[in-house]
């Protein structure tokens, strides 16, 4: 760690997979990590939703890391497509 580096703090991420029930999270999951590592970033929870990519309301997991988002436990949400947050082109961002 560096001067500069001290008394930073880390901006905080929560990693949100979403897949089928039968489907094997663990790789999208550690790309994530991966991914959150390579920028430096700390990943304050993992959640995983097996319920398929169905419509964004009706995922708690999901709904889970909005609402720790709002908390202010993290700052965004890392996911390793857009559609695992939502099947439509514009609901990509949470705000």
């Amino acid at each position: 760690m560096t001067d500069a580096t001290v008394g930073v703090e880390r901006f905080k991420v929560i990693v949100y997979v979403c897949t089928a029930a039968n489907a094997d999270p663990s790789l999208p999951r550690q790309e994530c990590i991966e991914h959150a590592e390579m920028y430096g970033w700390d990943v304050v929870a993992t959640i995983v939703d097996n319920t398929g990519l169905s419509a964004p309301q009706g995922r708690t997991g999901l709904s889970e890391a909005i609402e720790r988002i709002k908390a202010d436990e993290a700052g965004a949400i890392l996911t390793a497509y857009r559609s695992m947050i939502s099947p439509g082109e514009t609901e990509g961002a949470v705000g």
